[in-house]
């Protein structure tokens, strides 16, 4: 638990800004008692704010709560407040919070800086600190309880976090909105990826088919080149085998022949391999050519199926948008035609942009007109709430001030009958003194006192002796009357007696406070009770009442004209000893204006001395310059005239100069040691001065002041006396005054309230009403503002779409020409580059087999000559032509067996050239299947592209857009769960900690509350009912507060029926504003402060309690002192407050 050890207060209210005052706090519990004045409150203020930084009600700036500058006779106060305490954990703690005021120029109030407070240790507290009853709020309006309440339940806190919850749904529910929107283009650049995808899986089939297709093609070209090769093998052989089986004339003629030959095919093969290496050189660079086109055609072809399905897809997209958009002349041609003009297409964009601003301006124009809607409904709504809160708390002022005023009216109209009867029954009395005076003063005249006291004596014991006679027939006729009419006369006598009692009860009841007003603290004799009293003890004591009042007033009369005389003289001593004082402490200022202007401070020994001891140094110092002077003078000369040293031949320049400047030092000194001479002078002359100006300060003054003091506090004593006595003479007068003014406050309150009671259903009525248009325009205005939003989305969706779907569509190439032309053109391109390459390779197999022959001539040639040559020398050595002829014979069988090789019936020519023609063809099928492979490897590469870098992030953006819209929706349903549960449990909050505190309310009001009257207390929360057509989750959850009085009715009632019968008590609960007392009212404010500090005060609570007992009886008063002592001597853990 927390202590609270010292405070120091300083600068604040009547405490001085010079010295702090320190008061120490005893544990548990701190009594301060004193008069009036003396600062009690202002501990408690200083209290609140050092813990809470509070200032005091009605401070304002803060102004009137510190020191005021006027009063210290400065332009600046400072103050501070200093709290030293220790917190649960028993640990020192300081808290000191800095004031300053400032007065400046001719301002009316000074004002306020707050300085940097300081804090040793910081720690969270939590406190409970109350001024005074009056700050309860139990006969404040509704709104200011209801705004108590909401801050000890911090209940903005939780309505902001309510509204932070519901506005983040609402963001995460737009968010999915546009997370839906985004989403559906997402899936369709997915599915797209996908059909690339199964594009890209198609042709590397087809890739596949082209490669084991072109397998088989050079399976079958592989064997017909290696027969080819071999026949053209073979048929050189053959020639070569004719050549050697010629003559030798044969041969030389061969040999010529050959010559001439290899010399012309030597000139074809060059121009034939010149003109080889140029179709060489163009049908490589038409080859490349033909690559670029095929895949550029390639290209083409899939920029055409993509346009082809984009215009399908915009066309129908236009289409749908023609017919919404009512554009008819535009939609007939899209099923008239096959493509739609670029200006068709334009016109729709137009109209589709028109759409698009004007869903723009309506979803503004909804969003302004539901902002003003809503301000001028909650307008509405405030301003009737307003009016209706001013009707009921006028209705309820004026019922009040009617009850007090009517209350007051009959306090008044009682206390004028009694005055009234009091000032005849005052005259009558007066009358029958004078006369009794009058008699005595005849008897006194006429009789002796022994005479009289003789006739009294017996005219006693005669009206003794009359008496008993009267009392004897008295009993006599009573009994006879007894005998005659017993019953009749005993029940009238019964009544009558009964009725003059109640009689005389009400009118002594009636002049009650006139009658203890006349006896003083004396008990007041009864007006007629029971046969063994006498009745004439009420006149008697009355009498004599009256007599000694007459006498007090005489005295009191000589007092008054006594306390006046003195207060005459007190007030002429007054003036004379202020008029002293004043011309004392004017002569004080001139003293001490004069020392201050003299000596510069008021402390004029101390300057005196200070002076004295600066005059001996200056003096001193003149002797030594004045000394100086002449010794430095003296060794000049001595020096000058007397040099003993030949080699010291110098001069004295410095020494000059020094000498030189001594006077004038010497006299700048001497004119300072006059200056300080004649301010001795002036010091002096002052020091009488000072002495009486010490003893005006020290002796005179305080004097006077005492002096002044006492006689006017003797003088405020006798304005006293005297106020108090002419108030008494004044007593009825202002009571008639005040009757006539209550009637007329009467009647005026009566017609505003019949006129505020007349506005309360008007003013209900219009509440009701502006409630419900403003939920009927809050949910309109909403489903506007949905519906435009979506309305906006949607034309903004199809807007994007269009705009896709267009450029889609439109693909142009760099001379703006369109997609279908360049690939005819292409196409054609291709077509005449395949016919000149054909015809360049024809012209390159003619060229090159024309040279192949030439080669393999001029090889041949080569072989032939060489071998005639041969020939021809070994013709020439017969030594060898047996050789020959065998080996002619071996090559002639050679021959045969060639010509053997061959059937008879095929032609060897024409089975070369079928062969050459089947591997040409199977050339032209392997040429077009291989442009069907680049082809389809382009595609294959395009494709791949696409994937990489287009549709490369497609799926990953698909999967991590739909998992931000589910998770996004998951997250707007928790947090409308989080919603309902923060409510739920605010509510159940709500309802436990009243629960407490009305528990510990009723505990303490029955221990402290000593009437029987109010069984207990308690604090209703009731909530304002909401519309029906609201959602609760959508309005704010409000509470009204009141403190009711509960009595219990004596009378159970009978609940249930049959066996389950059974007797319960009922309950009556009363409002207590307006109609509860004062003492009832500071004990309910001081009970509920009890239980709210032990609810809500877990770690630190402080109450501080200014008069608590005010108007409070003596019997409530002790039964809250011993609730307080049982309160504060429980144990820690019970309780929570200090």
């Amino acid at each position: 638990m927390s202590l609270l050890e010292e405070v120091c207060i300083q600068g604040i209210r009547s405490f001085g800004p010079e010295n702090p005052q320190r008061i120490e706090l005893s544990t548990p519990v701190t009594l301060i008692l004193g008069p009036n004045g003396t600062g009690k409150t202002t501990i408690i203020e200083c209290l609140k704010y050092a813990v809470t930084g509070d200032l005091p009600p009605g401070a304002k700036s803060g102004a009137s709560f510190i020191h005021d500058p006027k009063l210290a006779h400065s332009v600046e106060v400072k103050a501070k407040v200093a709290l030293r305490l220790r917190d649960v954990k028993n640990s020192p703690l300081v808290v000191a919070r800095n004031l300053v005021a400032t007065q400046r120029g001719t301002a009316k109030q000074p004002s306020l800086k707050t300085l940097d407070g300081t804090i040793k240790r910081l720690s969270p507290t939590g406190e409970v600190i109350s001024h005074s009853y009056r700050g309860v709020g139990i006969d404040k309006e509704a709104k200011a309880v209801k705004e108590r309440f909401d801050d000890l339940f911090a209940s903005s806190r939780y309505v902001k976090a309510l509204d932070t919850i519901r506005k983040s749904k609402l963001e995460e529910e737009t968010n999915a909105k546009i997370y839906r929107s985004e989403l559906k283009h997402l899936s369709r650049s997915r599915e797209e990826a996908i059909q690339a995808k199964s594009q890209r899986i198609d042709t590397e089939r087809a890739l596949d088919d082209q490669m084991k297709i072109l397998s088989k093609v050079n399976e079958e070209l592989d064997p017909i080149s290696t027969k080819l090769t071999l026949y053209r093998k073979k048929y050189k052989e053959l020639v070569q085998h004719q050549a050697d089986a010629r003559t030798d004339e044969e041969l030389k003629d061969a040999i010529e022949k050959a010559g001439e030959s290899l010399a012309e095919k030597y000139r074809s093969s060059s121009v034939a391999e010149r003109d080889l290496r140029q179709l060489q050189t163009s049908i490589s660079t038409k080859e490349q050519n033909r690559s670029d086109l095929i895949i550029q055609r390639t290209q083409l072809d899939i920029k055409v199926k993509q346009q082809e399905e984009a215009l399908k897809r915009r066309d129908e997209i236009l289409e749908e948008l023609c017919v919404e958009l009512k554009i008819y002349e535009v939609a007939e041609k899209f099923g008239s035609t096959d493509n739609i003009a670029a200006a068709d297409v334009e016109t729709v964009r137009k109209h589709l942009e028109a759409a698009l601003r004007r869903a723009e301006s309506q979803m503004e124009s909804t969003k302004i007109s539901v902002e003003s809607d809503s301000r001028r409904a909650q307008k509405i709504v405030d301003e009737a709430r307003s009016a209706l809160v001013r009707v009921e708390q006028s209705i309820n002022s004026q019922e009040a001030a009617l009850a007090d005023n009517e209350k007051e009216m009959a306090d008044v109209e009682l206390k004028l009958q009694q005055a009234k009867s009091a000032g005849s029954e005052l005259e009558r009395i007066n009358k029958r003194l004078t006369e009794a005076i009058e008699t005595r003063e005849l008897l006194e005249s006429s009789k002796s006192e022994a005479q009289i006291r003789k006739s009294a004596e017996e005219a006693q014991a005669e009206l003794s002796s009359c008496e008993n006679s009267i009392t004897i027939i008295d009993n006599q006729i009573v009994e006879a009357q007894r005998s005659a009419m017993a019953n009749h006369e005993r029940s009238m006598l019964e009544s009558s007696r009964k009725a003059a009692i109640e009689t005389a009860k009400k009118i002594r009841n009636r002049s009650l406070d006139l009658l203890e007003q006349i006896f003083g603290g004396e008990p007041i004799p009864p007006v007629c009770t029971d046969g063994s009293q006498n009745l004439n003890s009420l006149p008697k004591a009355f009498n004599e009442r009256f007599d000694e009042l007459v006498r007090s007033s005489r005295t009191a009369q000589q007092n008054l004209n006594m306390l006046q005389r003195n207060l005459s003289k007190l007030e002429t001593e007054m003036s004379f000893k202020r008029k002293q004082l004043h011309e004392k402490e004017d002569a004080l200022r001139v003293m001490e204006e004069r020392l201050i202007s003299a000596c510069g401070s008021v402390n004029l020994q101390q300057e005196l001395d200070n002076l004295m001891s600066r005059k001996k140094q200056l003096e001193r110092d003149c002797e030594i310059e004045e000394g100086g002077l002449h010794l430095w003078k003296k060794f000049r000369d001595r020096l000058v005239n007397e040099s003993a040293c030949p080699l010291c031949h110098r001069g004295f320049e410095n020494i000059e100069k020094r000498i030189a400047t001594m006077p004038h030092d010497l006299n700048t000194k001497r004119k300072a040691l006059q200056q300080m001479v004649a301010q001795y002078e002036t010091f002096i002359e002052l020091k009488p001065h000072i002495n009486k100006f010490a003893e005006l300060q020290e002796t005179e003054l305080p004097a006077l002041k005492a002096e002044v003091q006492a006689t006017q506090s003797s003088l405020e004593k006798l304005q006293n006396e005297i106020t108090n006595f002419e108030k008494e003479f004044q007593a009825v007068t202002s009571l008639n005054a005040e009757l006539e003014r209550l009637m007329a406050v009467r009647t005026r309150i009566t017609s505003n309230l019949a006129d505020l009671s007349g506005q309360l259903p008007i003013c209900k009525e219009a509440l009701t009403k502006a409630e419900n248009d403003k939920q009927r325009l809050t949910k309109a205005e909403s489903d506007a503002k949905a519906v435009a939003l979506a309305e906006w989305q949607e034309w903004r969706d199809r807007s994007r779409q269009v705009k896709e779907a267009c450029d889609a569509a439109v693909f142009e190439t760099d001379g703006g020409e369109s997609l279908r032309d360049h690939l005819k053109r292409v196409t054609e391109e291709l077509a005449e580059l395949d016919a000149s390459t054909e015809g360049l390779k024809s012209a390159v197999a003619t060229t090159s087999k024309c040279i192949e022959d030439l080669r393999t001539e001029i090889a041949n040639h080569k072989i032939i000559q060489r071998e005639l040559e041969d020939c021809v020398r070994l013709r020439e050595t017969r030594s060898q032509l047996s050789l020959l002829n065998v080996r002619v014979q071996v090559i002639q069988r050679q021959i045969d067996v060639c010509q053997s090789g061959i059937s008879e019936s095929i032609d060897l020519e024409d089975h070369i050239n079928n062969l050459s023609n089947e591997e040409e063809r199977l050339r032209s099928q392997k040429q077009v299947i291989n442009d069907k492979i680049m082809q389809l490897r382009t595609e294959l590469r395009i494709l791949e592209s696409n994937l990489a870098t287009k549709y490369r992030d497609a799926e990953a953006e698909y999967l991590k857009k739909m998992y931000e819209l589910k998770t996004t929706e998951m997250t707007a349903t928790d947090l409308q769960r989080y919603y309902q549960a923060l409510d739920r449990a605010i509510i159940a909050y709500h309802v436990e900690k009243m629960n407490e505190v009305n528990k510990i309310i009723r505990e303490l009001w029955r221990t402290t509350y000593r009437g029987n009257d109010i069984d207990h207390i308690k604090i209703c929360s009731e909530e304002e009912p909401l519309a029906a057509n609201v959602s609760a989750s959508r309005t704010r959850r409000t509470y009204n507060y009141r403190v009711v009085m509960v009595k219990a009715n004596p009378n159970p009632v009978l609940t249930g029926g049959g066996k389950q019968a059974r007797l319960a008590s009922t309950e009556t609960q009363i409002d207590m504003r307006g109609r509860c007392s004062a003492g009832q009212k500071v004990l309910a404010s001081l009970v509920i402060r009890l239980a709210l500090a032990e609810v809500f005060c877990l770690q630190c609570g402080v109450l501080a309690l200014d008069e608590p007992t005010t108007n409070l009886d003596r019997e409530n008063i002790e039964s809250l002192a011993y609730a307080l002592t049982e309160y504060v001597s429980s144990p820690s853990g019970d309780t929570s407050t200090d």
